[in-house]
């Protein structure tokens, strides 16, 4: 069994009298209030973006696992979760918590799938998708434990990791990963800038370069910057800007 044929039945109804299960997360999403406007088109870009990041996890499990191949049911387990995992964050990640927890019940309730928890607080938000066996495993797991020595307490670049930023950081990574362009929003101080940066070290053959805009922000600065990373390219007849060779051929 492949990744496509684990879910097939949840993205294309075989009945043509009923939608499936993609096909009423769409529409819920549309129907609800995000912090930006969204388009149909743009809500199932993410849900490619991380759809494709699921496969990447399976193909990287194989390799890695010769012996022992995600097939039967670990892939039926684990694409079908990454399916709603994938659905939920990237219908409802623009949404309030309230309407990521409506869309969590809703892909529940609509694949039949159970909670490794009975306790009714918890969400499908609350928990990852384990690669190494499909199942469901607690964000909040997934934290490491770190200490801080009594003289860096007040450094303002100590990142303490946190569910959300685990969460976060997990999710960005994906989209980034594609080269997909997506705006973080939030309140000052919320964790943006960290939450990207961090995420964007962590990525190979990703080289950060930061803008600050303002209103005295001119394109001739943009360039400038780009310029300190990038080089003209012509390509048939457009000019692109690539990254120069000392940061590396595949560098983006």
């Amino acid at each position: 069994i492949s990744f496509a044929d684990a879910i097939q039945g949840l993205v294309i109804s075989e009945d043509l009298r009923s939608t499936s299960l993609v096909a009423d997360a769409l529409e819920f999403a549309l129907s609800q209030t995000h912090i930006m406007d969204i388009s149909r088109e743009g809500l199932l870009k993410s849900l490619k973006s991380l759809l494709v990041k699921g496969i990447g996890l399976a193909i990287e499990y194989d390799e890695n696992h010769p012996d022992f191949s995600m097939t039967g049911q670990h892939m039926d387990n684990f694409a079908k979760r990454w399916l709603l995992h994938s659905l939920l964050w990237s219908f409802a990640g623009s949404a309030s918590w309230e309407i990521r927890n409506e869309l969590a019940d809703l892909l529940l309730r609509s694949s039949g799938m159970m909670l490794p928890s009975d306790d009714d607080n918890m969400s499908l938000a609350d928990y990852r998708v384990r690669v190494e066996n499909g199942e469901l495993e607690l964000w909040s797991d997934s934290v490491p434990r770190v200490e801080i020595e009594s003289h860096k307490v007040t450094a303002t670049d100590i990142v303490v990791t946190t569910t959300d930023t685990v969460r976060h950081s997990d999710i960005l990574g994906a989209w980034l990963e594609s080269r997909s362009p997506l705006i973080l929003c939030g309140p000052p101080g919320s964790g943006k800038t960290m939450t990207l940066t961090s995420v964007l070290q962590s990525v190979q053959g990703v080289v950060l370069a930061s803008l600050n805009f303002s209103s005295r922000t001119t394109p001739e600065i943009i360039m400038k910057t780009f310029a300190q990373y990038c080089i003209y390219v012509r390509k048939g007849k457009d000019i692109v800007l690539e990254p120069v060779e000392s940061l590396g051929a595949s560098s983006w």
